[in-house]
């Protein structure tokens, strides 16, 4: 039996590095973007390419900077959950081979599943901290079934630690064979090295790593 991976993303003035990836609703059974109104790029964005897109009007409320994870679930509520779930963020392309690389490679229903992502350079994207800690099984992609979990964490007022929150919901994680592409070139430093390291902030919206960890998350 084939897999179905219905898939959420999260776009709220991404559109120009979300119209890069258009093509990743062709290797999905269902995608559905996630934005807000006042953002008519990317409504237009999705009407224009017929991809599906749904109204959040919870980003900003009670006092939050940008709530993400209320929008991803925002999102997952709105799918039928019946076989795999996809969190990838708006700047992330799927390759060509992802739907029969996961027919091989999805054996685990209580598995946090992930993949590397690359630049167009084909050099690796590795998320680096300033004390040398590599984070792996983020949200850019995060893939799961839907037996083991049908929501997604949304304690946080930014976009800086739902993901991690995630991860930490598993004791299981497995990276897929797969080369993610990812878009965004001009948000990272030292593309002459092997890696690239990234600052943890987002240059054009710093404010959005603002937050701070609950107690207890590592």
């Amino acid at each position: 039996m084939s897999v179905i991976v219905e898939a959420v993303t999260v776009s709220v003035n991404y559109s120009y590095y979300l119209s890069k990836c258009i093509s990743n609703k062709e290797k999905l059974d269902r995608w559905i973007v996630v934005t807000e109104k006042q953002d008519t790029k990317c409504i237009n964005l999705c009407k224009s390419n017929n991809i599906e897109y749904v109204l959040y009007d919870g980003f900003y409320t009670n006092d939050a900077i940008f709530a993400k994870g209320r929008g991803v679930n925002f999102g997952l509520s709105l799918l039928d959950k019946t076989d795999w779930l996809l969190h990838m963020d708006s700047d992330v392309c799927l390759p060509e081979d992802f739907k029969p690389v996961l027919e091989k490679k999805l054996n685990d229903k209580n598995s946090l599943y992930w993949g590397k992502r690359y630049f167009s350079n084909n050099k690796e994207m590795r998320f680096i901290t300033e004390d040398g800690w590599e984070h792996k099984w983020i949200g850019f992609f995060q893939l799961w079934h839907s037996s083991f979990k049908t929501e997604y964490p949304q304690e946080s007022l930014t976009c800086s630690y739902d993901d991690v929150i995630m991860k930490e919901s598993f004791n299981s994680f497995k990276e897929l064979p797969i080369k993610l592409l990812d878009v965004q070139d001009d948000l990272y430093v030292n593309e002459e090295k092997n890696y690239v390291w990234r600052d943890g902030r987002d240059r054009k919206n710093p404010q959005l790593y603002g937050g701070i960890k609950p107690k207890g998350l590592k």
